[in-house]
């Protein structure tokens, strides 16, 4: 008996080809499905809102049943139960800590420095004996006389003053320049205070 022949190579090729064709056609209607689907343009609708509306049903149910196992006393573990937890740990956030701010401190008070004290120029000496002197002034006052004593003093010349006490007239204080043996030893002394504006009598010592 002669052996049926196979299908030739031909053939077979043939048939491949087909098949691959038709998975190519599927593939690529599939492919465009997908993107309709994803940019809300498929063909096919479906319907999502109602599959959540029949889970929410099916939920609503199941609460039923619990709350009727478990008693309209309020037994139920579901009953009072927060199912907001998860919400209320997105939207609670801790709150950031509050910046301390360092108070500046006080400004210290600037000391002022203290003003250097002049030393007041001493007078020169008084001769120990003169017949002679020369008074500026006689004032009742004993601070102003101190002041002209001092002033006087600060010119170089050898000033004081001398306590007095008048009948009727009460105290006074005589300003003096110098003690000298004579009138011609005095006249230097008198013309110096003359050039500053400084009056004088040339009076005994007494």
């Amino acid at each position: 008996m002669a052996k049926a022949k196979g299908p030739s190579i031909t053939e077979r090729l043939k048939r491949q080809a087909g098949w691959i064709a038709v998975v190519l056609v599927v593939s690529s209607a599939m492919f465009v499905v997908g993107v309709l689907v994803g940019r809300g343009k498929a063909p096919i609708s479906f319907a999502v809102d109602d599959l959540d509306v029949e889970r929410q049903a099916e939920r609503l149910q199941a609460e039923e049943e619990a709350m009727e196992r478990y008693g309209a006393a309020g037994d139920s573990p579901i009953a009072g139960t927060d199912l907001r937890f998860p919400e209320d740990l997105r939207n609670s956030r801790p709150d950031a800590p509050a910046l301390v701010q360092r108070s500046a401190p006080p400004p210290q008070p600037r000391t002022k420095p203290a003003p250097a004290v002049t030393p007041r120029p001493k007078a020169p000496p008084l001769p120990a004996e003169g017949a002679w002197t020369l008074q500026i002034a006689a004032v009742r006052d004993e601070a102003a006389a101190d002041k002209m004593v001092a002033k006087l003093v600060t010119d170089g010349f050898p000033a004081f003053r001398t306590r007095v006490d008048i009948a009727g007239k009460g105290e006074w204080f005589r300003i003096r320049v110098g003690r000298f043996q004579d009138r011609d030893a005095a006249r230097p002394t008198q013309s110096r205070l003359e050039k500053l504006g400084h009056r004088s009598l040339l009076i005994q010592n007494n």
